[in-house]
């Protein structure tokens, strides 16, 4: 078995097992392999957030524990590594959009996320692939909880966050 497949069926194993450290760690390490930084991304996220239903009112089902322990795991850094060094394939960076979107529910997390550059990493995901929707939704997704931090707020709009929500929505 081939390097790739096999990192692709260890991230199968973590992710169904719910071990978060194994995924950042294979992510971390096959950083170059673009299937396996899609679905890390993903796994991630669904550690999180058992669906993709994102009412609000469905926030209760996220899962607080783990919005702070992948964080703290290396998560945030490894989601925007995905979006910056995969950023030709829509794919990986829907499922990174939607990781910092389940992510940013929490008030630190989107503290952080924003220090690392997350804002800027979003807005370009958006403005390079504005005809693909899901990166177009899971990046207004993100962009809406980070934006529960009023710095954050401002720091959306100067870099062009109004424009590329109103681009989104055509």
């Amino acid at each position: 078995m081939d390097s790739s497949a096999s990192a692709l069926e260890k991230l199968k194993g973590c992710g169904s097992q719910g071990d978060f450290h194994g995924v950042i760690q294979l992510m971390q390490k096959h950083q170059d392999i673009t299937d396996l930084q899609g679905r890390g991304c993903a796994a991630l996220w669904k550690m999180i957030r058992p669906t993709r239903d994102t009412s609000y009112k469905n926030n209760t089902n996220s899962n607080k524990e783990n919005e702070i322990a992948i964080a703290e795991a290396g998560g945030i850094e490894v989601v925007l590594g995905a979006l910056k060094t995969h950023r030709q394939h829509p794919r990986v960076l829907a499922e990174a959009l939607f990781a910092i979107f389940c992510l940013a529910v929490n008030d630190d997390n989107q503290v952080k996320i924003a220090a690392a550059g997350g804002i800027e990493s979003i807005l370009n995901a958006m403005k390079q692939h504005a005809q693909h929707e899901s990166v177009q939704e899971n990046g207004c997704l993100a962009l809406l909880n980070l934006a529960a931090n009023d710095d954050n707020k401002v720091k959306i709009a100067a870099a062009g966050g109004i424009e590329s929500i109103l681009n989104a929505m055509k």
